[in-house]
C-alpha cells in the first residue's frame, strides 16, 4: 500500500478543476484518481485517500477541506512534487473564462493563511509542473501573487473582502503597504460622495 504521508511542503501548487463551475464539492472528491475506480482506490491507497486537492474555492469564494495537509494528494503528475505540496484547487474552467473578485478573493485567503503556516513555501501552477493548461489561460496567477506581497492585508480582518475588492477592481493600488486603518478625512469622503453622486 501506497504511503499517504506528506513531507514537509515546499510547494503550494494552483489548480482549476476545468469542469462547470456549478460542480459539487462531493462530486469533485467522488472523482478523486478519476483513474481508478473505488476498490482499486481502496487496495492502492486503503481508506485515507480522500481527494485530489487539499483545498478546493467554489464560486462564492467558500474554501472546503479535500486531502488532510499531513497527507499526500495525486494532483500534479510528479510523485516528489506530490510528496511535499499543497494543492489549491478553484472550482470552474479558467482556459476559457475569467474569475470573478468572490472567487479569487477565497483563493488569496487560503493562500495567505497557507504561507503563514509553510512561509518557505513556494506558490507555483500545474503547468509549472508538468505540460497541461491548468489552471488555465485566464487564471489569474499573476495578480495572486502580486496581491501576496501586500504587507498589511490580513485574511483574518473582517475588512479584508472589501480591501480586496478595491484593490481586485483597480480602485486602490496594489503596494507593499495600502494602510487599510488609515482614517478618511471629511475631504476626502467628500470627494468620494460628490463623485459617486456625479455632485460636481
Amino acid at each position: 500500500m501506497v504511503s499517504l504521508k506528506l513531507q514537509s511542503v515546499k510547494y503550494i501548487v494552483l489548480h482549476h478543476t476545468a469542469t462547470h463551475p456549478d460542480t459539487s464539492v462531493s462530486a469533485i472528491k467522488k472523482g478523486a484518481m478519476h483513474w481508478l475506480d473505488q476498490n482499486e482506490r481502496l487496495m492502492y491507497f486503503g481508506s485515507g485517500y480522500i481527494c485530489d486537492y487539499h483545498w478546493l474555492v467554489d464560486q462564492d469564494g467558500l474554501t472546503y477541506k479535500g486531502q488532510p495537509e499531513s497527507m499526500v494528494s495525486f494532483h500534479s503528475g510528479n510523485n516528489d512534487i506530490n510528496n511535499q505540496s499543497i494543492a489549491v484547487c478553484a472550482i470552474g474552467d479558467f482556459q476559457s473564462s475569467g474569475m470573478n473578485v468572490k472567487q479569487f478573493t477565497g483563493i488569496l485567503q487560503t493562500l495567505m493563511i497557507l504561507k503563514k503556516r509553510y512561509p518557505k513555501a513556494i506558490i507555483i501552477r500545474h503547468r509549472d509542473i508538468v505540460s497541461t493548461e491548468c489552471p488555465g489561460a485566464q487564471y489569474p496567477y499573476e495578480k495572486l501573487v502580486k496581491f501576496m506581497t501586500i504587507q498589511d492585508l490580513n485574511p483574518a480582518s473582517w475588512d479584508f473582502k472589501y480591501m480586496v475588492a478595491m484593490l481586485f477592481h483597480g480602485q486602490y493600488a496594489v503596494a507593499p503597504k495600502i494602510y487599510p486603518d488609515q482614517p478618511l478625512t471629511r475631504a476626502e469622503y467628500a470627494v468620494l460622495k460628490s463623485k459617486e453622486n456625479k455632485w460636481v
